[in-house]
């Protein structure tokens, strides 16, 4: 999840540290000075999944500007594989 804010990473450091999401799955970093958090969390689906990381993210007082997975990326590369055959 891409964080809204551009906070230093001081302050990814600090809200990593002091444990603000509710689960250890997630992980704060910032790269180029733009803040995203990781996730890897087990859920019943991907949507659960997503849903409760964008409430655990939202309760440590993030804004998200938007959600990356994986997963979406993988299916992807296979869509355009198999569209090539």
């Amino acid at each position: 999840m891409w964080l809204r804010a551009r906070p230093c990473a001081a302050a990814i450091r600090q809200a990593s540290v002091a444990n603000r999401c509710p689960r250890e799955d997630g992980t704060f970093c910032a790269r180029h000075n733009v803040a995203y958090v990781h996730f890897d969390r087990e859920a019943a689906s991907l949507d659960e999944a997503i849903r409760t990381a964008l409430d655990d993210v939202r309760a440590a007082g993030f804004d998200v500007a938007r959600v990356d997975s994986d997963e979406f990326a993988t299916i992807c590369h296979f869509n355009r594989e198999l569209a090539e055959v």
